[in-house]
């Protein structure tokens, strides 16, 4: 059976509702990742303006592969301690609700419910939490991107990085791959 003919195939309510919190459990990691990179462009600039004035693209290459290669709680202490130096980090409760949540979901949330979708209403409230999950993902990657935003305009780049999005969303219009990408933005990294 082809692609087609299987996205036509009726599905009963259960299968529906079944495919609909796999679905919805796949936007939730989908969004804690979406937080992880945003904590870590945060970091770097974070970085960027308290310790060095000026970085290489290899430094920052380096780092984005130091920080890319570390943990959501190793980063979130990373930010704490950089900023404990200049004050508490308003983000931080935020920071631990997000990544409790997200190992929640990473290391247990399925197991734990898989006796939950024998029935519709069970299944329907999987749905309805992992909604709730996903506009917590969501919020947390909001308030890191109005601190990121006012990092890169305060370093003067937010005209290059809005630049850059542009160019960068017109390759995924066409579903072309970034000539440019550095190897830990690849999918084919590792491998």
């Amino acid at each position: 059976m082809g692609y087609d003919a299987e996205i036509e195939q009726a599905l009963d309510r259960g299968d529906w509702e079944q495919r609909e919190v796999y679905a919805h459990f796949g936007l939730a990691i989908y969004f804690c990742q979406v937080v992880e990179t945003g904590l870590v462009n945060y970091l770097l600039l974070l970085r960027r303006a308290t310790e060095a004035d000026e970085i290489s693209e290899t430094e920052i290459d380096e780092l984005f592969v130091e920080l890319f290669g570390k943990t959501l709680g190793q980063n979130i202490s990373n930010v704490k301690c950089l900023l404990g130096k200049h004050g508490e980090w308003v983000l931080a409760d935020q920071m631990a609700e997000t990544l409790k949540l997200r190992n929640e979901l990473v290391h247990q949330w399925m197991r734990t419910r898989s006796l939950m979708q024998g029935t519709s209403e069970k299944r329907l409230a999987m749905i309805e939490e992992l909604e709730g999950a996903v506009a917590k993902l969501q919020d947390a990657d909001r308030a890191l991107s109005e601190r990121t935003q006012a990092l890169l305009a305060k370093a003067g780049l937010d005209g290059f990085i809005n630049e850059e999005f542009q160019r960068l969303n017109a390759l995924a219009e066409h579903g072309e791959d970034d000539p440019d990408a550095p190897e830990y933005f690849s999918p084919r990294q590792g491998g």
